[in-house]
């Protein structure tokens, strides 16, 4: 998650150069580590530091005042140690992202129950985890309070809250890791926001190497430990490059509980950190695992939504294709034996939703994702780790997270139950002048239909809502182009999902026999799809401009 970018405009005026290095360059020199300039001229800091193996997918909006250090040092690597004091201010900030942007954006019905259904958070140990949840869900008139459950586990029908550890012990001991705090509360705001009658099941993964982050196991260790207590969602806003210890492991699967995972905040192939380049985001690429990728969420005047791929200097969503994971039946029987040129193995993103937030006509510095935490107080924050827990509340809030837990296949199938979003990029380097995501790739580019950035799109609640009652949504068919019925020579290649349907706004192919508004392009009406020139003017714009329209 990165912070907020206030007035779009700003864009034009941030004294942003970026070098083949990555390092972003201010007037004083080069920033500190994990200090990024957005934006709206505002410095961003990651949560945690994005040089570790397996780190989690979050920035934080410093203060006005805040002035980068004339010379940068880098910080012993620990994922616990917060470097940065508060900066946020009393009260939620003007223009962010709460509840109602939430349920109106992605047309959750207000009769839809989850009737305490259980969605777990996997995070670092977080002492101040209720007292900062209680205080986000006071702040909105009408959120309902979340006790801490009774006996201290919850029991899937009474709305409450829990913490456990790695192991499932209730109410755990434990060494606060104060600058993922920040991280926890995301995670929590976002499953109250979507899905206010669910309970939340905080698992702390108290066994992690904090010089190294998470490990395959403590992820493994964690869900399975949700699921036993009774979870039917686990997310995870962690992740990292594949391999980074050895080949990744799978055995995420437990019947009746579904795990997501955030696709990460560093772009196409994990390009703009790490100095990566080669693969996704790890566990978000496991063929078990549900990778959610993240949208740019603009409100628009009349009361309608937009959304493009989200992609700023402070981080872009994730995608790729595994160099371990081959590609998943409920890939392959998706309609093709590739996604765009050359994936032939497990590609993701799956599904998408907002990763940062601009109102419709913002001022300076309103937007992004409200968050409250003790450390800092409320803040603007953005990054797939608010859209993973999103997904993963609003599809048990529906009653969806067992269905899609036995086959995630499920929302390839009911692609129009999903918002398409088709413009946008996350193909933009920062470690290099080299460009990596190809021209018009799927993998890195919006598209009609299924997309790496984005998946098959954002949820739509009132058509996910038709299929939690077991009626079908009309999910079209992939037209895969060159499929056998043309001369064409890239058979099998998933481009588009002309899907048609009589309806109104809101899914993929939802557009009778038209296409839909939007375009993975350089400018309003282009055909030509976004390459990555580094021009971020182009990229503001496309925020504004280039995505698909839809009403609340």
């Amino acid at each position: 998650m990165v912070l907020i970018r206030g007035l779009w405009v700003a864009l034009l005026l941030a004294p942003v150069v970026i070098l083949a290095d990555g390092q972003a360059m201010a007037a004083g020199g080069a920033l500190p580590h994990g200090i990024h300039l957005g934006r709206n001229g505002r410095f961003y800091k990651d949560v945690c530091d994005r040089d570790m193996g397996r780190h989690c997918y979050s920035s934080l909006l410093l203060p006005e005042s805040y002035e980068p250090e004339a010379s940068p040092q880098k910080p012993p690597p620990s994922i616990c140690t917060n470097t940065q004091g508060p900066g946020g201010t009393a009260t939620i900030p003007d223009g962010s992202m709460g509840p109602t942007e939430v349920l109106s954006a992605y047309s959750i019905p207000t009769s839809a129950s989850a009737n305490g259904k259980i969605v777990a958070i996997v995070d670092m140990p977080d002492t101040n985890a209720f007292a900062d949840l209680t205080t986000y869900r006071a702040a909105y008139p009408g959120m309902p309070v979340l006790p801490q459950c009774a006996g201290g586990l919850p029991d899937g029908t009474t709305p409450c809250f829990a913490a456990v550890d790695e192991s499932g012990n209730a109410n755990p001991t434990v060494t606060d890791c104060s600058a993922a705090d920040p991280e926890t509360s995301l995670d929590m705001d976002m499953i109250s926001a979507a899905c206010p009658d669910c309970s939340i099941l905080f698992v702390e993964m108290t066994a992690v190497d904090v010089t190294k982050g998470p490990s395959d196991q403590d992820f493994i260790t964690s869900v399975a430990t949700a699921a036993k207590l009774g979870a039917v969602a686990s997310s995870i806003s962690f992740g990292g490059p594949e391999e980074i210890d050895g080949p990744d492991s799978t055995g995420y699967t437990t019947a009746g509980h579904l795990v997501l995972a955030a696709s990460g905040d560093e772009g196409y192939l994990l390009e703009a950190e790490q100095g990566a380049g080669t693969s996704p985001s790890y566990p978000a690429s496991s063929p078990d695992v549900l990778g959610v990728g993240g949208t740019l969420l603009q409100g628009v005047t009349g009361g309608t939504f937009s959304e493009t791929v989200w992609n700023d200097p402070s981080g872009a969503a994730g995608s790729g294709c595994s160099i371990e994971f081959d590609m998943p039946a409920f890939q392959t029987t998706f309609g093709a034996t590739k996604f765009g040129p050359s994936c032939t193995k497990r590609a993701s993103a799956d599904v998408s939703a907002a990763a940062d937030y601009l109102p419709a006509n913002p001022t300076t510095n309103q937007g992004g994702i409200a968050e409250y935490d003790t450390y800092n107080q409320w803040v603007q924050v953005a990054g797939t780790s608010a859209a993973s827990p999103m997904v993963a509340a609003i599809l048990v809030r529906l009653g969806l997270a067992e269905s899609v837990s036995s086959n995630l296949g499920f929302v390839y199938t009911n692609i129009a139950a999903f918002n398409d979003v088709t413009s946008g990029t996350n193909g933009v380097s920062t470690k290099t002048t080299k460009t990596l995501c190809p021209v018009g790739d799927i993998i890195c580019n919006a598209a009609v239909g299924w997309d790496g950035p984005t998946g098959v799109g954002t949820p739509n609640g009132t058509r996910l809502a038709a299929l939690g009652t077991g009626n079908v949504v009309d999910a079209g068919q992939p037209q895969n182009e060159d499929a056998g019925n043309s001369a064409g020579d890239d058979a099998g290649t998933i481009e588009e999902d002309a899907g048609v349907d009589a309806g109104g706004g809101g899914g993929n192919g939802d557009f009778g026999t038209s296409p839909p508004t939007g375009c993975s392009c350089n400018a309003p009406g282009s055909s030509a799809p976004l390459e990555n020139t580094g021009a971020l003017v182009a990229l503001g714009a496309l925020a504004i401009f280039g995505a698909r329209r839809r009403r609340r």
